[in-house]
């Protein structure tokens, strides 16, 4: 609120008469975009760290399924080879 009433106030006086203020103070960049600038920065930096996160979590979830799938194969022979001399046995 406080920048478009300095904006307004700027452009005209009472009378209509411009007020005699230099551009250079009329072209000043408010607080709020080294904020914002800041903020946006934060929130990219996040979303980037999630997004690692993320895929380390599908690369650890596919090597558990592949370990366990040779694990289940291990076993799956293990077993066959304990019934076979189990029947060889009897």
């Amino acid at each position: 609120m406080k920048i478009i009433s300095k904006y307004i106030l700027t452009r005209f006086s009472k009378n209509g008469k411009h007020f005699d203020i230099p551009k250079e103070q009329r072209r000043v960049i408010p607080k709020f975009k080294n904020r914002r600038k800041m903020i946006v920065i934060c929130f990219y930096s996040l979303l980037a760290i999630l997004l690692i996160l993320l895929l380390a979590s599908f690369i650890k979830a596919t090597r558990a399924n592949n370990d366990s799938k040779e694990a289940v194969n291990k076993t799956n022979m293990i077993q066959k080879k304990y019934e076979i001399m189990r029947i060889q046995s009897v």
